[in-house]
């Protein structure tokens, strides 16, 4: 890549994100994810390798957000909205795992789903098991429900400290996070989260949170650092509308 085009990228993801001042390091992470959410650029364009672009592409026939609804019940372009969804999680996922020093196989990402007055996932990359995928979050539950209640970006831990023993579960008024016994038992393995807010296009609503998870520490997964928050709320960005268009949320508020 020439410095023009360089500039060009820098100055694209840029405005994306406000005016946010991104170093080189930080593009290798935020633009490929970005670039590649927008669709303006492909995996075999990026010039990922074959493994992850074959990941990238294969990816929509193996996760879709929603499995208690029928193919039925859905609209092809939908589906396929869903699924893009999935992809775009994977897409970042791979590209933070693979592009940044600190290289993880824990790393996960996940949406939510603000549905009545709780969060569900319904949309996520690889490696989430049932019990994770089944629980529902009240607003200030965790560190997604606390996102949402806040209408911020949060990393914990921050103010209290992940991973937790379910010991520290049995008196609500020790329970990191405000999170149940059941949170605590599913998510145990955690050990350090970044969620942000998604909103509805136009509006500081929120529709959904965005969630990164990591197995090793903060101090090791980095997940608090420059380039993984730009990537994070480049991304919240990029999925309020999709989320509405995907039917996963009503396209005028109730």
């Amino acid at each position: 890549m020439s410095d023009t085009e360089r500039r060009q990228d820098r100055a694209t993801v840029s405005n994306w994100l406000g005016d946010v001042v991104i170093s080189k390091p930080v593009q290798l992470v935020v633009a490929p994810v970005l670039l590649l959410a927008h669709g303006l650029i492909d995996p075999v364009q990026a010039k990922l390798p074959v493994a992850g672009a074959g990941f990238v592409l294969n990816a929509a026939g193996k996760w879709i957000g929603d499995r208690r609804l029928s193919q039925a019940q859905l609209s092809r372009q939908q589906l396929e909205l869903r699924n893009s969804i999935n992809d775009h999680l994977n897409v970042a996922v791979w590209t933070m795992r693979n592009f940044r020093p600190q290289k993880s196989e824990h790393l996960r990402a996940n949406v939510m789903v603000v549905e009545g007055k709780e969060l569900a996932m319904r949309a996520r990359s690889e490696g989430y098991r049932d019990e994770e995928t089944d629980l529902r979050w009240r607003k200030g539950e965790g560190v997604a429900g606390r996102a949402w209640e806040k209408n911020e970006t949060l990393v914990a831990p921050e103010d209290t400290e992940i991973p937790f023993s379910l010991e520290e579960l049995g008196s609500p008024r020790d329970r990191p996070w405000n999170i149940s016994y059941d949170h605590g038992r599913a998510t145990i393995e955690l050990a350090s989260i970044i969620s942000t807010p998604i909103h509805r296009p136009g509006t500081r609503t929120v529709i959904g949170v965005l969630n990164f998870d990591d197995q090793r520490p903060l101090s090791e997964s980095l997940l608090d650092s420059l380039d993984v928050r730009a990537t994070v709320e480049g991304l919240a960005d990029v999925l309020g509308p999709k989320l509405i268009d995907a039917g996963f949320v009503p396209d005028r508020p109730g």
